[in-house]
């Protein structure tokens, strides 16, 4: 098969497979000719888009703040009760396996390079933000249905927020499965807490 021209390239589908190559390879192994190779296109295409690696990075970064918060709510059926709701989220971010839609290594790489480079760093505080005004627009719709009572929201959602992301290092550092499934039992408990979850029976 040829290689696909430039008029059938979008800036979207570069990012999904730089993602991908990101996810397999790290940063570092992350090069525009391994992106270009998993698309069957020539790097040069590529290269119209984004000048360099550096340039596609943040890019992607990008990509993950317009896209992390969209990703739960596919996940979350509308016809779910606000009680579906709220479990489901909490199995979501404590999930052992690690399969959370935004933090998953990608989200990770992204973080360890931003602790160097100061754009990738802005872009992660903002992606963490919209993180947390999404926990406060669940949260008021829980409120609403009397699942949980908590006076302040943002720093409910801070809290919660620092439990997830403080589960979501261990889970990929922490090599004991049963251990990890304990701790994932205990957080789950302290997230609730920190929502003033009341029940979600």
């Amino acid at each position: 098969m040829g290689r696909k021209s430039k008029s059938h390239i979008r800036k979207p589908e570069i990012l999904r497979h730089t993602y991908k190559v990101v996810e397999e390879e790290g940063f570092v192994g992350t090069t525009i000719t391994k992106i270009a190779s998993r698309m069957g296109v020539n790097s040069g295409l590529l290269i119209h888009y984004f000048k360099n690696k550096d340039e596609l990075i943040l890019a992607l970064v990008d990509y993950l703040l317009e896209t992390s918060i969209e990703s739960y709510h596919k996940l979350l059926n509308g016809q779910m009760t606000p009680a579906q709701r709220l479990k489901t989220l909490i199995d979501i971010f404590f999930e052992p396996n690690g399969k959370s839609p935004t933090r998953g290594k990608v989200y990770w790489s992204c973080y360890a390079m931003g602790l160097r480079n100061e754009k990738v760093w802005k872009r992660i505080q903002k992606l963490n933000q919209k993180f947390i005004e999404f926990a406060i627009s669940e949260m008021e719709l829980y409120e609403k249905a009397g699942l949980i009572k908590v006076e302040d929201k943002d720093l409910a959602a801070i809290t919660a927020f620092t439990i997830i992301e403080g589960f979501g290092y261990v889970r990929y550092t922490l090599g004991d499965v049963q251990k990890l499934d304990q701790l994932s039992r205990i957080m789950k408990k302290q997230a609730m807490e920190a929502l003033g979850v009341i029940d979600i029976k």
